[in-house]
């Protein structure tokens, strides 16, 4: 089975040549200029599987100050694969979205891999 290595939210987060290029990683509260806002959100890790693994799902389920929840799923296959090494395939993944938000409060981001859940990534979100 695959495992999350590690997951982050950023404001913005691209992946090129098998490397992740990331501006403001790693936050932990999110200012916006007043409610509501609409700001860009990007939730960013890396997976590890066996070399020769069966395609899986990774599904990103958001859970914002207000209730209106949404989620993202995908399915990662063997052309994903950004590197082999140890055997492991890497697979790389940032996924940037605009997230409107209405009000303040925590925002809970929860990671799952064919369905079983492997990380809650958190922020605050407050005006300025």
């Amino acid at each position: 089975m695959a495992e999350l290595d590690y997951a982050f939210v950023a404001d913005f987060a691209s992946i090129s040549d098998g490397k992740l290029s990331v501006i403001g990683g790693s936050f932990v509260e999110l200012t916006v200029p007043a409610f509501p806002s609409v700001q860009p959100v990007t939730v960013v890790g890396r997976l590890r599987a066996k070399e020769d693994f069966e395609p899986f799902a990774l599904t990103i389920e958001f859970r914002l100050p207000d209730g209106d929840d949404f989620v993202v799923t995908g399915t990662i296959d063997s052309k994903n694969v950004d590197h082999v090494y140890d055997s492991k395939s890497a697979v790389l993944f940032c996924i940037n979205q605009g997230l409107r938000f209405d009000a303040p409060g925590l925002v809970e981001i929860d990671l799952k891999i064919d369905g079983e859940h492997v990380r809650t990534l958190k922020f605050d979100v407050a005006a300025s």
